[in-house]
């Protein structure tokens, strides 16, 4: 049975104390897990969750009768997902009822990256998602996260995730933030943690330029499809 919407969004936002300071909880589209699962099943219900929103989005745009300022209705317009929010069989991985339409373009097209980074992932023996921030970058404050840890038997692997695409492919220095990210990272010992970031071509040619900083393990050269690219260990020096 389908849950109430607001007994959805009690859960997924509110006040939380932390130390004397209070922390507004913000709900997020794609629900952050922080307690590990099984790494198949975790993209099996995420691979479900983001078909659900990009059906969503695309009726979305047949709902726009106007060539006006077309382009400027339809990214601010909400996209409904009250029905998705409370839908049992999504599991409760859509942590609000609606979004603007561009926001949502944005985040589908991370965690199509993100999906790419879980498939790479059990190709390399990993079976168990530690964390994953589908729709944002950080844990609690305080903590070493990440948008995607995993673990294979003998390490654990860290990625963060993005979809640069302007040419540059370091747009706002995006991919130095995250390798500076990836140097900071203290997930379990750090020197048997892989660190990687899952990427676009664009920025996949970025990183390439910069053999100093990282190393290119998989890469589409034709496509869009997800470059694998891995902080070398010598990046902080």
């Amino acid at each position: 049975m389908a849950r109430p919407a607001n007994d959805r969004r009690s859960r997924s936002a509110g006040i939380r104390p932390h130390g004397r300071a209070t922390v507004l909880i913000v709900p997020h589209l794609f629900t952050p897990l922080h307690e590990s699962c099984a790494l198949d099943d975790y993209q099996r219900r995420l691979t479900a969750v983001h078909d659900a929103v990009a059906r969503a989005a695309a009726a979305h745009q047949a709902g726009v009768d106007t060539v006006d300022h077309w382009g400027c209705v339809v990214k601010r317009r909400p996209v409904d997902l009250s029905e998705l929010a409370i839908d049992d069989a999504l599991g409760g991985m859509i942590g609000v009822t609606s979004q603007p339409f561009g926001e949502i373009v944005n985040q589908l097209a991370t965690v199509e990256r993100l999906l790419d980074a879980l498939r790479w992932s059990q190709g390399n023996g990993a079976q168990e998602v530690v964390e994953c921030n589908p729709s944002t970058s950080r844990g609690q404050a305080g903590t070493c996260s990440h948008d995607l840890v995993v673990a294979a038997s003998e390490t654990t692997i860290v990625f963060e995730v993005s979809d640069v695409a302007g040419d540059s492919g370091n747009a706002n220095r995006k991919m130095e933030k995250d390798l500076a990210t990836l140097d900071r990272c203290t997930c379990g010992m750090r020197s048997s943690a892989r660190r990687l970031l899952a990427v676009s071509p664009q920025s996949g040619h970025w990183l390439e330029a910069r053999p100093q900083l990282a190393t290119v393990v998989t890469a589409d050269r034709v496509g869009n499809g997800t470059w694998i690219v891995e902080l070398r260990s010598t990046a902080s020096g």
